[in-house]
């Protein structure tokens, strides 16, 4: 599965932490799944796009299988980890 986040002017450090609200077992609320880095002189805006795809989501769950479980997840696409920039998929 490949999906985009949508297209955010941010500045330089972004990041895109995707997390997976009904997992069959505990996890992270915010886990950082990737990061870019962009020059931005002052006042210029540019789009940040990351792709999204299933081995990005996989874990060990329960029974020590390593998968992505379907469902919603939300991303966050920020300066930091307490960004409320969000956008939620569906893994199907």
């Amino acid at each position: 599965m490949t999906d985009n986040c949508p297209k955010t002017r941010l500045p330089s450090g972004t990041s895109v932490i995707p997390f997976d609200t009904m997992a069959s077992v505990p996890r992270p609320v915010r886990e950082l799944k990737g990061f870019t880095k962009i020059e931005l002189e002052p006042g210029e805006e540019r789009a940040a796009v990351f792709d999204i795809n299933e081995d990005m989501l996989r874990f060990t769950g329960a029974d020590d299988v390593y998968r992505a479980e379907e469902g919603m997840f939300t991303v966050y696409i920020g300066n930091d980890s307490t960004t409320e920039n969000e956008a939620k998929f569906e893994l199907v």
